[in-house]
């Protein structure tokens, strides 16, 4: 498989279910950067665009942050990223 520019997001974030009550979530956003990761899972999951630290009392997002293992779109499971650096001569 090919590498796509696109990035594995892991977003965690407060919404209200059904019966109104407060209730962690997580979901992992593809995207070129952490910006339009944001936006999408604002507009995919309808999150409110507000951060939160700390107070859980709220709807809004508690965390995006970039993948540590699997990255990139399209990567085979398993791949090896201790190996890929760049030689400059």
């Amino acid at each position: 498989m090919v590498r796509t520019g696109k990035r594995r997001y892991i977003c965690s974030f407060v919404l209200k279910n059904k019966t109104g009550r407060l209730v962690p979530n997580v979901v992992v956003i593809i995207a070129t950067n952490e910006v339009i990761a944001r936006a999408q899972l604002c507009s995919q999951y309808k999150v409110p665009n507000v951060s939160i630290i700390d107070n859980f009392d709220k709807e809004g997002i508690k965390k995006i942050r970039l993948s540590d293992t699997n990255r990139y779109e399209g990567e085979p499971e398993g791949d090896d990223f201790s190996q890929d650096f760049e030689i400059r001569t």
